[in-house]
């Protein structure tokens, strides 16, 4: 270190050559640099621990940050992983129900044919016996219509004396017999 004397006596020659011009920025750069070095000397040790404490603090800070940006990378990195076998399983998805499509498409007629089939079949059916029952009441009605009717010839006829009645049942037995 520098002794105080030897700065002394050398800025006082300095001074007396005039190689220092003495004015108040140059008393104001004395007065800063003695304060500087006043400062190193006495306060050097507390402001190197304070230092050293900064930078302390900001190299955890700075592992810490490390730590935290190599997480957030890694579950970045699981994300996308998982956001690629989520389009993988969609690609897949969209593969099965391409299938089930041309599956359907190729059994619906077959199937629709034999609903039908089923429908059509109960409704013939049902028709089949519905016309089965309606001969049935027609041919009722029908022979009791020509009970009443050949009642009422035979009423007319027989009972009324009517010659046109004999005439027609003549006409009708002729008739009948040229159809056997």
């Amino acid at each position: 270190m520098l002794n105080i004397s030897f700065i002394s006596l050398l800025s006082f020659v300095l001074v007396y050559l005039n190689i220092i011009i003495l004015n108040e920025e140059i008393l104001i750069l004395f007065c800063f640099i003695t304060f500087c070095w006043i400062i190193v000397t006495k306060l050097g040790s507390e402001v190197t621990k304070n230092l050293k404490n900064q930078s302390l603090v900001i190299e955890n800070s700075l592992k810490m940050s490390l730590n935290n940006l190599l997480k957030a990378l890694i579950r970045k990195n699981k994300l996308s992983n998982n956001y690629k076998m989520v389009a993988f399983n969609f690609k897949t998805l969209n593969n099965h129900y391409i299938q089930l499509g041309t599956i359907i498409s190729s059994k619906l007629p077959a199937y629709k044919t034999q609903e039908s089939q089923k429908t059509y079949y109960k409704k013939i059916l049902f028709t089949h016996n519905l016309e089965k029952q309606t001969v049935k009441l027609l041919t009722l009605i029908l022979s009791d219509k020509l009970a009443k009717v050949s009642l009422s010839q035979n009423f007319c006829a027989y009972e009324l004396k009517e010659t046109r009645f004999k005439c027609f049942a003549k006409i009708i037995l002729r008739e009948y017999i040229e159809t056997i």
